[in-house]
């Protein structure tokens, strides 16, 4: 896929989409510069992925919904295995690369330094007081590889200048100003769709993969949520949007590759539908969050409540 940018400096930018979406694995080029992105969702994060990354030039991003932590690629193991990311915490994981020019010592550290003063919300252990700075010429030939770096994301949706969700995990959204019409409440006698309420929490600065995520809506006259998914969406990191349209509130959950099973693999597992048995039979209580069928809670896996 090749996009040409409208401006003075016409380029071509290069997309390779893994998968055929934005959502997938995404490599990005673009021609007058010498340096390479490569986007890793949380769920695509193999292990030979993961090798080919550690042996690579450069630095690594890695995207939380209230952080984007800065590490060498040799680091990602470790930075990965983490409390913050090993659970539910890591998102993607971006790679800025070069592919002909090596990124010394002096590069790496000036390159962090600029990132990390693009927000509070950008951190990093790498020790920034033991390498002198890079002379004048290369920080202005480093600068402009991060910029460019920068523009190549945010034509994907990616802007490491503000958090990735507007607010930090199990935090609830703040209130909209007074006087600011909410973009997504019903109209009396309507429903919202699962497109509305993933496009708003996209609004709030949380981008969910709609083939990831479940989508449920309180049953009328009845306090709980009734969810059929997929069997197969415990394999990799499972999303949940719960639609409470008694508080207009969304529930947004993250439930973590391989942290739940099934019935059939485990008498404490999630209930399977009997005529469809690739389908899970969920009756997720309002109040408590807890699963009716099979006991199991949900209530550790919310992320956020967002207001609407």
């Amino acid at each position: 896929m090749e996009w040409l940018a409208m401006n003075a400096n016409a380029k071509t930018v290069r997309l390779l989409l893994h998968d055929g979406t934005l959502e997938g694995v995404v490599g990005i080029e673009v021609t007058g510069w010498d340096g390479e992105l490569l986007i890793v969702p949380r769920s695509s994060m193999n292990h030979t992925r993961l090798s080919e990354m550690s042996k690579l030039d450069g630095l690594c991003v890695l995207l939380s919904a209230a952080s984007a932590r800065v590490c060498l690629p040799h680091d990602l193991s470790r930075q990965l295995a983490s409390p913050d990311f090993a659970n539910n915490g890591l998102d993607k994981v971006i790679l800025i690369t070069t592919q002909e020019v090596h990124l010394g010592d002096t590069d790496i550290h000036y390159l962090t330094k600029e990132l990390t003063g693009k927000g509070e919300h950008v951190i990093t252990d790498i020790a920034q007081h033991i390498i002198e700075l890079p002379d004048t010429q290369r920080q202005t030939y480093l600068h402009r590889f991060l910029e460019e770096a920068l523009f190549l994301l945010d034509i994907v949706g990616i802007d490491l200048s503000r958090p990735l969700a507007a607010n930090n995990a199990g935090a609830e959204t703040p209130p909209k100003p007074s006087g600011q019409k909410n973009s997504i409440r019903p109209q009396p006698g309507t429903q919202l769709s699962k497109g509305q309420a993933l496009a708003y929490v996209r609004e709030q600065g949380m981008d969910l993969n709609s083939r990831a995520t479940s989508f449920a809506t309180l049953q009328k006259d009845k306090p709980y949520f009734w969810i059929n998914p997929r069997v197969t969406l415990l394999e990799n990191d499972w999303h949940i949007v719960l639609n409470d349209n008694m508080h207009y509130e969304l529930i947004i959950l993250r439930v973590p590759t391989n942290t739940m099973t099934t019935r059939d693999k485990s008498p404490y597992g999630l209930q399977l539908r009997t005529d469809k048995p690739e389908l899970i039979d969920l009756q997720i209580d309002l109040d408590s969050l807890k699963d009716r069928r099979s006991g199991k809670s949900f209530a550790p896996y919310v992320v956020t409540k967002i207001a609407y």
